[in-house]
């Protein structure tokens, strides 16, 4: 977040510039409670500060460099950089042709926090469940409060996971990951899913828009009834169809999301910026 830096800088004049990185700004996204709209207001203050006072601030992109710009920051010093991924998570199939024929395979990977839209989740899971012709099996990777699971052979929880073999391998099981947040910056686990062979249902907010092209359903929102179209969508999408943004999931990390990608275009925003900041002589430049 460069909180000392930028004190040195304005107190101590220091020279190099100062780019600061706070991810998703979910301070500034739609809450999803009252609690939650409190949290936000004390986080505010200082991290508009922080981000009017540097020099460039990093950003993912999409909706997040708007939050940004509507802070009062230049779009020239908006440096747009997307999450990464390592290459031993890409896979060259797609994930369904593990998965098989039967019903259609979801999966929600994370912990049981309200701003994750697990609870708007839970409850288009009960309707779905109780309606007929609709085949398909849920699976939860992550802590979810055995008071919160919903008992039926259909929804499978798996509790905590500890290695990232054990959450590929279960990824590798499903066709589709679902990702009803109600904020984000750029979910890894949007990425691992992609890495997999995915497709995804995710909401608009944050850089999730950057994710989901062409290999998914973008929702505006997490409100259930989006929710509940969209999961059933892909229950009767024909599995040919799927197959096509399986692929198109794992051609964008391929051509977009790997750490070496990532690493280089980080390396030319930071030579392009102190150039911009030196731009008289190149000896001036900092060691």
């Amino acid at each position: 977040a460069g909180w000392e830096l930028l004190k040195k800088r304005h107190q101590d004049g220091i020279r190099p510039p100062v780019g600061i990185n706070f991810h998703g700004y979910e301070m500034y996204q739609r809450p999803p409670s009252l609690k939650a709209r409190l949290a936000q207001h004390l986080l505010r203050g200082p991290v508009k500060w922080n981000t009017l006072h540097a020099d460039y601030v990093f950003s993912y992109g999409g909706k997040i460099s708007d939050i940004i710009a509507g802070l009062g920051v230049g779009r020239s010093r908006i440096l747009e950089v997307p999450a990464g991924i390592e290459q031993s998570w890409l896979h060259t199939s797609p994930a369904s042709s593990e998965a098989g024929s039967g019903p259609r395979k979801f999966v929600f990977l994370g912990r049981y926090e309200r701003r994750k839209g697990i609870e708007e989740l839970l409850a288009v899971l009960e309707e779905l469940l109780q309606a007929d012709g609709l085949p398909f099996e849920f699976h939860f990777i992550g802590p979810i409060p055995e008071e919160r699971q919903i008992s039926h052979p259909s929804l499978i929880f798996h509790g905590p996971v500890g290695t990232h073999q054990q959450v590929q391998a279960l990824l590798r099981q499903c066709e589709v990951l679902v990702c009803p947040s109600h904020s984000e910056g750029m979910p890894n686990v949007i990425l691992e899913a992609m890495a997999c062979g995915l497709a995804v249902i995710g909401t608009d907010v944050g850089a999730v828009a950057r994710q989901i092209r062409g290999n998914g359903w973008l929702l505006p929102g997490p409100e259930p009834r989006l929710l509940k179209t969209a999961i059933t969508e892909a229950i009767e999408l024909p599995r040919e169809e799927l197959q096509r943004m399986q692929q198109r999931s794992l051609a964008l990390v391929r051509e977009h999301f790997l750490w070496e990608q990532v690493a280089s275009q980080t390396i030319t925003h930071i030579e392009n910026a102190v150039k911009q900041h030196y731009p008289n002589s190149q000896s001036e430049l900092p060691v």
